[in-house]
Order: C-alpha cells, then sequence, then structure tokens
C-alpha cells in the first residue's frame, strides 16, 4: 500500500526517479547501517577489541539479503514506547 507520492505507483513518476526511491528505501538505509556495524568491527579487531574472526564474521554476515525487512518493522513498531492518549 501506498503511503505517499514517492510510492503511489500512479503518481511516482511525478515526484521522483527509480535511483532516488532507491536511495531513499528500506533495504538501502538498513545495508548503511549493516555496513557502519562491519566497518566498526573491523576496525575494532584492528585495535585487539574484539578478535579479527568475529569481526569477519560480522562483516560477512552484515547483508540485506540476510533479513526480513517486514521482521524489522514489526518489532520496531512493538519496541515503541506507548503514545499518551
Amino acid at each position: 500500500m501506498a503511503s505517499g507520492v514517492f510510492d503511489d505507483a500512479l503518481i511516482k513518476h511525478l515526484w521522483s526517479s527509480d535511483e532516488f526511491r532507491d536511495i531513499f528505501s528500506d533495504a538501502n538505509r538498513i545495508q548503511k547501517w549493516y555496513d557502519f556495524e562491519a566497518a566498526l568491527a573491523l576496525e575494532q579487531a584492528e585495535l585487539g577489541i574484539i578478535p579479527h574472526a568475529a569481526a569477519n564474521e560480522i562483516a560477512a554476515k552484515a547483508k540485506i539479503a540476510n533479513v526480513d525487512i517486514e521482521t524489522i518493522a514489526a518489532e520496531r513498531g512493538r519496541q515503541r514506547a506507548p503514545r499518551s492518549v
């Protein structure tokens, strides 16, 4: 279900391009989080904070293909603080 002008099938071409939507997609955002975590782990290994084997495993598994975006979204929704009424 479309939630705005950037993903509404009938008008999205008026407001953005495929490249724009790819940049701001959930998959790209999450992959950037994983890229950061992988880089951090590799640097921590270089500093002796964590074992190199652990850093390499983190980097190898930090791929969007290894997760279900809908599961992440559901868990983030579940963890939100209740809103005041």
